[in-house]
């Protein structure tokens, strides 16, 4: 028994680890696609108004937009929110089974509802890091 919450202690533990380093490599095309859809898109609307550089100011707002439609076209907001979601969720049960470990009276049915939980967990779980 020890030895099955010890193991899913570990697993708890890589998981949320896998689903964090994820969501930190995520944060650069992120960056890239919103921060500079929007930067491009600013500038190029700002030079319109200015009334300079209004050729390279349509390309800068076409860029940016671009940018900014290929972050949303690809899912990516959804997905990085679902990411934390099921990292909050594997820090979660870790808590749960490393309270669950030091618990002394009625473990073996505690136990199997955290299993019970555990495995309704992972079924439902629709968004994984690419790497």
């Amino acid at each position: 028994m020890d030895e099955t919450i010890n193991k899913r202690i570990q697993e708890c533990t890589s998981k949320a680890n896998d689903y964090d380093r994820w969501l930190r490599l995520l944060r650069i095309p992120n960056v890239f696609l919103v921060g500079g859809g929007s930067l491009l898109a600013f500038l190029g609307g700002a030079a319109i108004i200015s009334n300079q550089h209004e050729s390279i100011a349509g390309y800068m707002a076409l860029i940016g937009g671009t940018l900014t439609g290929f972050h949303g076209w690809f899912g990516c907001e959804t997905h990085q929110q679902k990411c934390r979601a099921i990292r909050a969720q594997y820090n979660s049960l870790k808590l749960k089974y490393e309270a669950l470990a030091l618990e002394t009276e009625h473990k073996l049915e505690n136990l199997k509802q955290l299993e019970t939980q555990y495995a309704e967990f992972v079924s439902t779980i629709d968004a994984k890091p690419w790497l």
